[in-house]
């Protein structure tokens, strides 16, 4: 799918082009069955040998992954407060160092994008930069 597409994309990009190391949490579907992952993709080099000649080092992806406790207190409560930060009517917005959208609620959503429903253009078409200069119109 274009989803899946644009996933592979952005952490091809993230980690083995710019050698970022990338964290999030994950639903996966291993035998069928939903399970949250904390996932964390990692950048490393690895040297092949022709022969007796090392070639050129190349980066790699390393993925570690755990399984999250979801009957773990901590976590029903970040749930919680996510849920009650995403239907706020005040506008939330969580941006990357980068700049880059992560998420935003739906406050924010139909205020800079006039609809309720998620898009991907949502997150590739607006950054930090792009919100900060609606401001001062």
């Amino acid at each position: 799918t274009s989803a899946v597409k644009a996933t592979q994309s952005h952490l091809h990009g993230k980690v083995q082009v710019r050698g970022e190391t990338y964290r999030d949490r994950r639903t996966m579907y291993p035998l069928g069955k939903a399970t949250t992952f904390d996932v964390i993709w990692r950048p490393i080099q690895v040297r092949e040998r022709s022969g007796s000649d090392f070639l050129k080092p190349r980066t790699v992806c390393l993925v570690v992954a755990s399984t999250v406790d979801k009957n773990n207190e901590g976590h029903k409560q970040a749930i919680r407060s996510h849920e009650m930060l995403r239907h706020s009517p005040v506008l939330s917005m969580l941006f990357a160092a980068t700049g880059d959208l992560i998420s935003l609620n739906l406050s924010a959503r139909l205020h800079y994008h006039g609809r309720e429903n998620d898009t991907e253009a949502d997150t590739n078409d607006f950054s930090l930069s792009t919100m900060l200069s609606t401001c001062w119109k």
